[in-house]
């Protein structure tokens, strides 16, 4: 599978899948995030430095009666217009949680 699977089930995008595993109960893709632009949160400089990486897991919709799992490895940065240090850049995948239904006060 690649990574127009991925935006077509769970409109994710900006990724490069390096693995996938089929296990019997359960589907892992491992991927790269990869943004287009990254840019610093705080001052929106475009120059960065790389430091490193960081592993999330995040669990996806399910594939028929199996768990389907997300592996991103997304880049750290450093800014260097200032001495901030990204954990990592925000990803379309990581939208916060939302209420589906909303009381009137």
């Amino acid at each position: 599978m690649s990574a127009s699977f991925l935006y077509h089930t769970n409109q994710i995008q900006d990724v490069q899948v390096e693995k996938e595993e089929y296990h019997a109960d359960k589907i892992i893709f491992k991927v790269v995030f990869v943004p287009k632009q990254p840019l610093c949160p705080c001052c929106c400089f475009k120059d960065n430095i790389s430091k490193g990486t960081k592993l999330r897991k995040l669990r996806m919709a399910p594939l028929g009666n199996k768990m389907t799992f997300l592996i991103v490895k997304l880049h750290r940065f450093k800014c260097i217009n200032g001495l901030v240090i990204i954990s990592s850049i925000r990803s379309p995948m990581e939208k916060p949680k939302e209420s589906i239904t909303k009381s009137k006060q």
